[in-house]
């Protein structure tokens, strides 16, 4: 697989749908138990560690873009007035392309769109892990609530 920054728009749909779906699929019921979470943590886990490292690359991408979209700004900031000042910026931007004939402001949009559809998705993740951690605390809780209250209560019985 291609990391994400280098799909092709198809490769991209592709990939964005499977993810939607492999996320979706992970499902947190309300009644999990101890060997359930490590299951679902794994596969959280597996998701996630996957897409982490696809993503910083993806960031480190986006950054360059935008720095360069930025560079290329200010050398074009050139002119009598600030709208042919604009105007003239952004014409240098749109100079620079790419092999496939995307320019800068292009592979900026589309790199930005990337990163915060995947920033999303392991958004996602961190919070179906956040909850799975809070309903096992509190099963957990429940369940030494119940001990306290049984011995408790034989304690009351042998007074």
């Amino acid at each position: 697989m291609n990391p994400i920054v280098d799909m092709t728009k198809e490769e991209w749909g592709s990939y964005r749908s499977s993810l939607i779906s492999t996320v979706n699929e992970i499902h947190i019921p309300s009644d999990v138990n101890p060997a359930m979470a490590i299951i679902i943590l794994s596969k959280i886990d597996n998701v996630y560690s996957q897409l982490r490292l696809n993503f910083s690359e993806l960031e480190s991408s986006k950054e360059r873009i935008d720095l360069m979209v930025k560079e290329i700004e200010r050398v074009g900031l050139t002119g009598k007035n600030e709208d042919e000042r604009k105007r003239n910026a952004v014409m240098e931007v749109r100079k620079v392309k790419s092999e496939g004939g995307l320019t800068l402001y292009d592979m900026q949009r589309e790199s930005t769109e990337r990163y915060m559809f995947c920033k999303g998705i392991l958004d996602v993740l961190i919070n179906k892990q956040n909850r799975l951690i809070t309903i096992n605390g509190l099963l957990k809780l429940d369940k030494d609530l119940m001990v306290g209250q049984d011995s408790y209560q034989s304690l009351g019985r042998a007074g």
